[in-house]
């Protein structure tokens, strides 16, 4: 026994704000799983937001 011990807990408090996007973006770069669950759970419709994603 190393004398360690481990605790998990949630240290970031997610809010997303509002925000609006252009009808047609060409190009998306997500630079977080946030950002990405962001756009995704505003815009859920079934026709392509995007033409290109990078992640």
């Amino acid at each position: 026994n190393a004398g360690l011990s481990f605790v998990e807990y949630n240290a970031l408090n997610v809010q997303f704000l509002e925000f609006e996007m252009p009808p047609k973006v060409e190009n998306a770069i997500f630079t977080s799983q946030y950002a990405i669950d962001a756009v995704f759970s505003k815009y859920h419709e079934k026709k392509p937001l995007f033409r290109t994603v990078f992640v």
